[in-house]
């Protein structure tokens, strides 16, 4: 099987996914965690997805599956290169009990929230005005699709203005 990289892409000959540290730089997953330990700086995204990497099965009251590194190097690389470095809000990062991630916003008037199958790249998007909530957008996504990533980020700089 042929791999097709783009741009700061990196996969090794095994296949194995990477992780961006920051737009610039690429590094495989279980390298960019060694760092962090010993004491090299990472932005937010990654630190946090390294903090919920090393969640174990059972990490909720005996619930909560542990997270997939290479699906969280997949996400890692996928919020640099479609969501941050642009004018909008950090998202908070969360594990979920099945082992996805919950990347959610919390505006005045607005709640957000992007449930993330780390296995399957597929998401939901959820928003609510909280003042109306017969407002609020539900829409799933395939986040290797850059279109949905778009829709993501120009979701969140609508609600923003309008907040």
């Amino acid at each position: 099987m042929t791999t097709q990289t783009k741009p700061r892409d990196l996969v090794s000959e095994n296949g194995a996914s990477v992780a961006l540290v920051d737009s610039n730089t690429t590094l495989p997953f279980a390298v960019l965690e060694t760092l962090v330990a010993s004491g090299v700086a990472v932005d937010d995204v990654a630190g946090r997805l390294i903090e919920l990497g090393r969640l174990e099965d059972g990490w909720y009251d005996g619930e909560g599956k542990a997270l997939d590194p290479e699906g969280l190097a997949w996400f890692n690389s996928s919020m640099h290169r479609f969501y941050l470095g642009r004018e909008l809000p950090d998202l908070a990062l969360y594990a979920s009990v099945w082992g996805g991630v919950s990347a959610e916003l919390s505006l005045e008037r607005f709640e957000c929230a992007l449930e993330v199958d780390l296995a399957t790249h597929q998401a939901t998007w959820l928003d609510v005005n909280l003042q109306a909530p017969e407002e609020g957008v539900e829409r799933t996504l395939d986040l290797d699709d850059a279109n949905d990533w778009r829709w993501v980020a120009e979701r969140v700089e609508s609600l923003v203005k309008r907040d």
